[in-house]
Protein backbone atom coordinates (compact mmCIF):
# COMPACT_ATOMS: atom_id res chain seq x y z
CA UNK A 1 0.00 0.00 0.00
CA UNK A 2 1.03 3.38 -0.76
CA UNK A 3 1.14 6.74 2.06
CA UNK A 4 -1.56 8.28 0.30
CA UNK A 5 -4.09 5.06 1.36
CA UNK A 6 -3.79 6.50 4.93
CA UNK A 7 -5.25 9.33 4.15
CA UNK A 8 -8.77 9.32 4.92
CA UNK A 9 -11.53 12.05 4.32
CA UNK A 10 -15.13 11.29 5.74
CA UNK A 11 -18.11 13.15 6.75
CA UNK A 12 -19.01 13.53 10.52
CA UNK A 13 -22.80 14.50 11.13
CA UNK A 14 -23.63 17.04 14.48
CA UNK A 15 -27.53 17.21 15.85
CA UNK A 16 -28.93 19.71 18.49
CA UNK A 17 -29.75 20.87 20.58
CA UNK A 18 -25.43 22.56 20.13
CA UNK A 19 -25.61 25.01 17.44
CA UNK A 20 -22.93 23.21 15.64
CA UNK A 21 -18.92 23.10 14.74
CA UNK A 22 -17.87 27.21 15.79
CA UNK A 23 -14.48 28.53 14.31
CA UNK A 24 -13.12 27.89 18.18
CA UNK A 25 -14.24 24.16 17.37
CA UNK A 26 -12.40 24.05 13.87
CA UNK A 27 -9.09 25.39 14.88
CA UNK A 28 -8.83 22.78 17.85
CA UNK A 29 -9.69 20.22 15.88
CA UNK A 30 -7.46 21.25 12.71
CA UNK A 31 -4.61 21.70 15.81
CA UNK A 32 -4.67 18.03 16.49
CA UNK A 33 -2.16 15.51 15.20
CA UNK A 34 -3.06 14.04 11.95
CA UNK A 35 -5.52 16.15 10.96
CA UNK A 36 -5.19 17.35 7.62
CA UNK A 37 -8.38 19.57 6.67
CA UNK A 38 -11.93 20.39 7.94
CA UNK A 39 -14.76 22.20 6.81
CA UNK A 40 -17.91 22.56 7.42
CA UNK A 41 -20.24 22.89 4.56
CA UNK A 42 -23.15 23.49 7.10
CA UNK A 43 -23.83 23.41 10.85
CA UNK A 44 -24.27 20.02 10.96
CA UNK A 45 -21.81 18.80 9.22
CA UNK A 46 -18.10 18.62 9.18
CA UNK A 47 -15.66 17.16 6.77
CA UNK A 48 -12.44 16.08 7.78
CA UNK A 49 -9.33 14.62 6.15
CA UNK A 50 -6.81 12.78 8.24
CA UNK A 51 -3.87 10.78 8.61
CA UNK A 52 -4.34 7.18 9.65
CA UNK A 53 -0.99 7.12 10.94
CA UNK A 54 -1.71 9.77 13.42
CA UNK A 55 -5.41 9.40 14.54
CA UNK A 56 -8.88 7.05 12.88
CA UNK A 57 -12.06 8.00 12.40
CA UNK A 58 -13.57 6.66 16.47
CA UNK A 59 -10.28 8.72 17.83
CA UNK A 60 -12.05 11.77 16.29
CA UNK A 61 -15.64 11.18 17.15
CA UNK A 62 -14.29 10.79 20.83
CA UNK A 63 -12.62 14.17 20.60
CA UNK A 64 -15.42 15.72 18.81
CA UNK A 65 -18.01 14.51 22.01
CA UNK A 66 -15.55 15.45 24.36
CA UNK A 67 -15.45 19.04 23.02
CA UNK A 68 -18.93 19.10 23.67
CA UNK A 69 -20.74 19.19 20.21
CA UNK A 70 -23.41 15.90 20.06
CA UNK A 71 -22.69 13.49 17.05
CA UNK A 72 -25.45 12.50 15.50
CA UNK A 73 -27.05 9.37 16.68
CA UNK A 74 -29.39 7.93 13.90
CA UNK A 75 -29.16 4.11 13.15
CA UNK A 76 -27.39 4.94 9.54
CA UNK A 77 -24.66 7.26 11.68
CA UNK A 78 -23.68 4.76 13.54
CA UNK A 79 -24.14 1.86 11.09
CA UNK A 80 -21.04 3.95 8.89
CA UNK A 81 -18.72 4.42 11.61
CA UNK A 82 -19.04 1.28 12.69
CA UNK A 83 -18.13 0.06 8.94
CA UNK A 84 -15.36 2.75 8.89
CA UNK A 85 -14.00 1.55 12.12
CA UNK A 86 -13.89 -1.68 10.93
CA UNK A 87 -11.78 -1.05 7.85
CA UNK A 88 -9.02 1.48 9.58
CA UNK A 89 -8.31 -1.12 11.91
CA UNK A 90 -8.22 -3.84 9.70
CA UNK A 91 -6.10 -1.00 7.75
CA UNK A 92 -4.19 -0.28 10.79
CA UNK A 93 -3.09 -4.01 11.76
CA UNK A 94 -2.09 -4.60 8.45
CA UNK A 95 0.16 -1.50 7.74
CA UNK A 96 1.57 -2.71 11.86
CA UNK A 97 0.29 0.06 12.92
CA UNK A 98 -0.94 0.30 16.50
CA UNK A 99 -4.47 0.60 17.42
CA UNK A 100 -4.62 2.83 20.74
CA UNK A 101 -1.31 4.51 20.55
CA UNK A 102 -3.18 7.84 18.89
CA UNK A 103 -0.93 11.23 19.97
CA UNK A 104 -4.31 13.36 19.74
CA UNK A 105 -6.32 10.91 22.57
CA UNK A 106 -2.73 10.77 24.37
CA UNK A 107 -2.99 14.71 24.26
CA UNK A 108 -6.95 14.44 25.54
CA UNK A 109 -5.86 11.95 28.69
CA UNK A 110 -3.41 14.82 29.98
CA UNK A 111 -5.60 17.18 29.36
CA UNK A 112 -8.17 15.13 31.10
CA UNK A 113 -5.59 14.41 34.44
CA UNK A 114 -5.03 18.10 35.28
CA UNK A 115 -6.77 19.85 37.98
CA UNK A 116 -8.54 22.40 35.74
CA UNK A 117 -10.85 19.92 34.27
CA UNK A 118 -13.72 19.56 36.03
CA UNK A 119 -15.54 17.26 33.99
CA UNK A 120 -14.22 13.54 33.00
CA UNK A 121 -13.98 11.23 30.15
CA UNK A 122 -14.80 7.80 30.16
CA UNK A 123 -12.35 5.24 29.92
CA UNK A 124 -12.01 3.42 26.67
CA UNK A 125 -10.61 0.33 26.85
CA UNK A 126 -10.56 -0.28 23.16
CA UNK A 127 -7.85 2.11 22.88
CA UNK A 128 -5.83 0.89 25.35
CA UNK A 129 -4.62 -2.50 24.25
CA UNK A 130 -3.24 -3.47 20.71
CA UNK A 131 -4.94 -6.59 19.61
CA UNK A 132 -9.03 -6.58 20.33
CA UNK A 133 -9.97 -4.94 16.98
CA UNK A 134 -12.99 -8.02 16.94
CA UNK A 135 -14.02 -7.52 20.45
CA UNK A 136 -15.14 -3.93 19.25
CA UNK A 137 -17.72 -5.37 16.83
CA UNK A 138 -18.98 -7.98 19.18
Amino acid sequence: MDSHSTIKSHEIRLRGPHPGLSTDDAAWLASLPGILRIESPCPTRIKISYDLHHICLRGILQLVAWRGLHLDASLWSKLSYALIEYSEDAQRETLNIPIGTHEALRKLAALRDTPDHSHTLPDDPKHTTAHNAWNRYL
